[in-house]
């Protein structure tokens, strides 16, 4: 099953195997790499218990990773993007918007490693499909 994934799709599903010490490390310390868009500790938990199931999901039925993947990726970074473009459409005149999640390093981060999954998902469809 996962032994028939192409490299980059064994990366995405290591990532989402490694959900776990993302959600521990948002625990112990609140370190938001993954989700710096949602701030309520409540739905972050959700957020991660969903990333878990895709990991589980890639496992049991491995050709539904790339699905997964991309679509877990692609709404992350839309509410990442969301999140950064509601308050600088909110900005009175002369605030420079000190708290949006896109301009701390964890948003950053959570901005990277999506794009990263998206990217991958998305070439290896995309390659699935010229096969």
């Amino acid at each position: 099953m996962i032994a028939s994934l192409s490299w980059p799709l064994r990366l995405v599903w290591f990532y989402y195997l490694a959900t776990p010490l993302f959600w521990g490390a948002d625990l112990l310390w609140q370190a938001d790499f993954r989700v710096a868009w949602l701030d309520e500790p409540g739905y972050r938990s959700i957020y991660y218990l969903l990333c878990i199931t895709v990991a589980v999901m890639g496992c049991l039925r491995s050709r539904w990773l790339a699905l997964l993947g991309l679509l877990e990726s692609s709404v992350n970074l839309l509410l990442l993007a969301v999140s950064v473009m509601l308050p600088v459409y909110q900005f009175p005149a002369g605030d420079d918007g000190g708290g949006l999640a896109f301009t701390s390093a964890s948003g950053l981060l959570t901005f990277l490693l999506s794009a990263a999954v998206w990217l991958a998902v998305f070439h290896s469809a995309q390659q699935s499909l010229r096969d």
